[in-house]
């Protein structure tokens, strides 16, 4: 509590399953997408994270596809508007 949670997107580019706790503030939008897509599981006591560990949390690599392809033109928008910004003194 009061962290705001971490980057799911960091295990995730390693084809690596996300667990998390219920504290998400600092990627609220993006943990909520990837919970609809089913790349990211939420534990919220010791039964869910057993529950969780237990079961067989691979990635769905066609669904982490969809999604990096989705979010690719506003990555590129944003990368390239940094970009003008950086390259001006």
């Amino acid at each position: 509590a009061g962290i705001g949670g971490h980057n799911p997107l960091e295990p995730l580019q390693y084809g690596k399953p996300v667990l998390t706790g219920p504290h998400t503030t600092n990627f609220t939008d993006l943990f909520a997408e990837l919970g609809k897509l089913g790349l990211v599981h939420i534990v919220t006591d010791r039964r869910s994270l057993m529950d969780s560990l237990q079961q067989n949390n691979r990635v769905d690599t066609a669904q982490l596809e969809s999604f990096i392809e989705s979010g690719k033109h506003e990555f590129d928008t944003a990368v390239n508007a940094l970009s003008d910004l950086i390259e001006q003194p």
